[in-house]
């Protein structure tokens, strides 16, 4: 899919919010569609090309975007850091200071599965864990920004 198709499928989206059609009680592809719109207009404004992964609260995944000419390591990244987010229920730059303080081995424990640079945020709603949200492509402190935004506009706290 091209970041126009998904701007398209996204902008029919925000439509149907707009209308009150559509009700962000859970996470679902549409939802996840908004979080990435999001997500890919922070990096565009900060001039950076990204990856973004969402998966549910199980791990499972539900969206997967790169952006044209993003880093290839960035796409086993994202998901991962999505993943961990959803696996230890903190923000990946919380997982690290938890790594650094307590689970030094962790990592080990999990085949690399999980990482611990900031990027990776869990999605709740109303309080509920519902998923993780992944952004890699730059500096650690830039995929959180990215991260951050993408949950804070469609109403979403961290």
């Amino acid at each position: 899919m091209t970041e126009k198709e998904l701007y398209e499928i996204v902008n029919q989206t925000i439509v149907g919010l707009s209308k009150g059609n559509v009700k962000k009680d859970k996470l679902d592809l549409t939802l996840a569609m908004d979080i990435a719109k999001a997500c890919i207009q922070k990096a565009q404004e900060i001039n950076l090309k990204a990856t973004i992964a969402i998966c549910d609260q199980h791990g499972n995944a539900i969206l997967f975007y790169r952006m044209e000419e993003s880093l290839l390591v960035s796409s086993d990244i994202a998901p991962k850091k999505a993943y961990t987010s959803v696996a230890l229920n903190m923000s990946t730059a919380e997982a690290k200071i938890f790594m650094d303080k307590h689970a030094n081995h962790l990592d080990n424990a999990t085949e690399g599965r999980l990482v611990f640079f900031a990027g990776g945020l869990p999605i709740r709603i109303d309080g509920k864990l519902v998923g993780g949200l992944g952004v890699s492509g730059g500096l650690p402190e830039q995929d959180q920004e990215i991260a951050s935004h993408g949950l804070k506009t469609v109403a979403l706290s961290e």
